[in-house]
């Protein structure tokens, strides 16, 4: 049963990111909210790109399985299955989780989290809410 429960709240993140990124804003745990707003961009692009490949009869399901998110979103740009605007956002999001994981200096992640100017994050996440809609949308719509 609970391997069960497990389940369905995983599906549900994936059905609801909004929900979770926004529950991360209000704890402003910008970690999370980073990194699950990547994963879902990770996760909606794959399944944007997978549509296009059915769509076109194209088959290459396991080598886009394997593509990094930074990858997936430029080729999703190239077929012009996302605009500019989506393209620059989501490269900004990913940008900003790439810093909180992967820290330059040799301040330790959390002290960056914890200084992070909370304004500027919220429109980042905010933005990456908008785009994850977008990718979901045009899924099977094309």
């Amino acid at each position: 049963m609970k391997e069960r429960q497990k389940n369905r709240k995983s599906v549900f993140y994936v059905l609801n990111p909004e929900r979770v990124i926004d529950e991360a804003i209000e704890r402003e745990d910008w970690f999370s909210a980073f990194s699950n707003a990547v994963t879902y961009f990770e996760h909606w692009g794959y399944w944007r790109l997978r549509w296009y490949c059915i769509k076109e009869k194209i088959d290459i399901k396991e080598r886009i399985r394997q593509l990094h998110v930074s990858s997936l979103v430029l080729i999703l740009y190239l077929l012009k299955l996302i605009d500019t605007n989506t393209f620059s956002k989501i490269n900004k999001t990913i940008n900003e989780r790439n810093k909180l994981v992967h820290p330059v200096s040799t301040e330790a992640g959390i002290t960056y989290r914890d200084r992070k100017e909370k304004n500027r994050a919220t429109q980042l996440l905010t933005d990456a809410k908008s785009c994850i809609r977008k990718l979901k949308e045009g899924i099977g719509h094309e």
